[in-house]
């Protein structure tokens, strides 16, 4: 594949970058300028600066295709004048013997023809010394140390450290990360220094080939947008040699993106974080709404039964039979009790509370209070009418009773006792008071506020107008209002009956006319106005 885009074949690539992009030359065939980012920069200033003073040995490490011939080639060219750089070639280092022949030719009559490699090496540093004399430094650049043999490298560097190192010639290796195990030192010692290359980041490429598109006539929004860079980056692996094979691919659209494939695998599970949180609120939401209509419904459909309380009533009047109530269920009948002896008296008594036979007749519960405050009242109404009708009908009544009693006994016996049990009660206040007599008067009322206090039958005499403000049951109600309004003197409240209940009702003044009685009404205070009083004849109230 690289040899494809490498290719010539159709007039290779450049001339496809040229035609699509109108570069004038090719980017990526521009050693300068040089790179100084990703600590490029520093690294050389470090070997300008340890090979001119000396006493260490440098190992340059990177990953392949980091820039580490390319930083070596600035170092040569940036310090030829003061430092004297001889390369030793990696064919050329398979043995000791190899290395000895090519120092050799380096000394020349330094080192003598017989020499074996060992002393070939170190008569080699022991003669460089003499050139720092004479003003210049040698530095002895082996490239791709790594391939090296190990003896090889390890006898270039017991010769240097076996010498006068701070004026001997500097080795430089430069290779992987694999070169310190081979050269069997250990990183903190102080005879050698260690430099490492790391690999371009995406900001790196774009500081590479930015200065590179621009001298080329290219766009650089367009060769380095963010889609192309970030396949550039993930391609070379931030490599240099990677970079310049695979850019002109990118830039001519003719390389597969594999970074898809890589950003689907690098999905965790914090980019579906918040959406599995939204659903799964939703579907909470979703059940406790759901739970709350279930029950809705479910009480809606079931059926509320009450029972319903029967009332039993019995009728008590002149010439009117017991109406039939429907009778309970029961497991078996029990004989009627005899019938309640009924003496000619007690009926006389009792017809005497009960009111003529062309008014309707009034329905008596089967509560004592109620039947007889219904017979008492009923004797208030009529006392005459019902005494003289007592006296005529008791024969009557007597003969009645007894054929009602006899014809009745099949009747429950619930029914039954009820009647006699209400009968009872009727008469016996009936017995207790052989004739009706008035009611006994109620307590004299006492106003809690005398000084405002007037009676009913003294506003009634008046002839003139007043003003109702307020109507209540509670002589509270009266009062508060009263001494919410001190200051209004004509202020009274009396007391009647509403319903059979105490009525109690606050008026203002005493007025001849029904308009000076509206005029009064705009002189009150606001609040008072607001609740509508009631301009009245006293004598109406």
């Amino acid at each position: 594949m690289v040899d494809g885009l490498n290719s010539v074949e159709d007039g290779g690539l450049f001339p496809r970058l040229q035609h699509r992009y109108g570069l004038r030359a090719d980017p990526l065939d521009m050693d300068t300028p040089f790179f100084p980012d990703a600590s490029r920069q520093h690294s050389l200033e470090t070997l300008r600066h340890l090979c001119g003073f000396g006493d260490m040995a440098l190992v340059l490490t990177g990953a392949v295709g980091s820039g580490k011939t390319r930083l070596l080639g600035e170092l040569i060219r940036s310090e030829a004048a003061r430092l004297d750089f001889h390369r030793l070639p990696t064919a050329a280092l398979t043995s000791p013997q190899a290395l000895a022949r090519d120092l050799r030719a380096v000394a020349r009559s330094a080192i003598a023809p017989d020499d074996g490699p060992r002393e070939a090496v170190f008569k080699f540093f022991r003669w460089s010394q003499a050139k720092v004399r004479k003003g210049q430094r040698m530095v002895l650049l082996i490239d791709d140390a790594d391939k090296v043999p190990p003896e090889v490298s390890r006898l270039i560097l017991s010769g240097f450290l076996a010498s006068e190192r701070a004026m001997a010639a500097v080795p430089v290796f430069s290779g992987t990360e694999a070169l310190l195990p081979l050269l069997d030192v250990d990183e903190d010692t102080l005879s050698v220094h260690h430099l490492h290359l790391r690999p371009l980041e995406k900001s790196d490429i774009y500081a590479y080939l930015e200065p590179r598109i621009q001298r080329a006539g290219g766009r650089v929004s367009e060769l380095l947008s963010n889609s192309k860079l970030e396949r550039l980056h993930s391609l070379s692996q931030g490599s240099f040699g990677r970079l310049k094979r695979i850019t002109p691919g990118v830039w001519l659209d003719m390389v597969a993106d594999k970074s898809g494939s890589r950003r689907r695998a690098g999905l965790s599970w914090r980019q579906f974080a918040w959406p599995a949180l939204a659903l799964i609120i939703l579907a909470g939401s979703w059940w406790l709404v759901s739970l709350q209509y279930d029950h809705s419904v479910a009480d809606q459909s079931a059926p509320k039964t009450k029972a319903e309380p029967v009332r039993k009533s019995v009728t008590v009047g002149p010439d009117t039979e017991l109406a039939p109530e429907p009778e309970p269920e029961r497991e078996a009948v029990e004989p009627a009790p005899a019938p309640v002896p009924v003496n000619d008296d007690a009926v006389a008594e009792s017809s005497a509370s009960v009111p003529p036979a062309n008014d309707p007749e009034p329905a008596v519960d089967t509560e004592p209070s109620a039947v007889v405050s219904e017979s008492s009242a009923s004797a208030n109404a009529e006392p005459q009418s019902g005494a003289a009708g007592a006296g005529e009908s008791a024969p009557t009544e007597a003969a009645d009773v007894q054929k009602k009693s006899s014809s009745e006994e099949t009747v429950d016996a619930v029914t039954d006792s009820d009647v006699a049990a209400v009968s009872a009660q009727v008469s016996e206040p009936d017995e207790a008071k052989p004739a009706p007599g008035p009611e006994p008067s109620e307590p004299a009322f006492k106003p809690a506020l005398p000084a405002r206090f007037v009676d009913l039958d003294r506003l009634r005499d008046r002839t003139g107008w007043t003003v109702q403000l307020i109507a209540g049951h509670l002589e509270s109600t009266a009062l508060n209002l009263i001494r919410q309004y001190p200051e209004l003197d004509g202020l009274a409240y009396t007391r009647s009956k509403l319903k059979d209940k105490p009525w109690f009702m606050v008026v203002y003044g005493d007025f001849v006319s029904s308009d000076a009685a509206h005029e009064a009404v705009q002189s009150l205070p606001e609040a008072l106005r607001k609740q509508s009083p009631w301009v009245r004849r006293s004598a109406d109230l």
